[in-house]
């Protein structure tokens, strides 16, 4: 599994994990250096999590905690993207939140090696 995702499941066992959080894990394990690559790379992840059943795309409240998007997974990348590019406060755009799929691989009780590359394709 790729380390960046292996970390935002980590993290996810014990609280929901911000946008902020998932890029500084892709600064960690990534050659990504551009606001547009770290981006990319960002929904890339993203998208491999939520496609794996891994992680749902949400926000949080202080009142309500996690609520999931109830929207598409293209509309609701599309909406992180113009947030992240575009936006000042990005840092939570969105929210992760570990479905019990998620919190197992995390565990230990899955491997979801073959879900998640090692390493990002190249670039087209």
């Amino acid at each position: 599994m790729n380390q960046t995702a292996r970390k935002v499941l980590d993290a996810g066992q014990d609280d929901w994990v911000s946008l902020a959080e998932l890029e500084s894990y892709v600064r960690e394990f990534s050659a990504a250096t551009s606001d547009h690559e770290l981006a990319e790379r960002d929904l890339e992840i993203i998208a491999t999590l939520v496609e794996s059943g891994f992680v749902e795309i949400g926000s949080v409240t202080e009142a309500a905690g996690f609520t999931p998007w109830n929207e598409t997974l293209v509309d609701a990348l599309e909406k992180i993207r113009h947030k992240r590019l575009n936006s000042d406060d990005w840092a939570w755009a969105c929210w992760l939140a570990n479905t019990e799929l998620g919190n197992r691989i995390a565990h230990g009780h899955g491997s979801g090696d073959d879900a998640l590359p090692e390493t990002p394709p190249a670039a087209e």
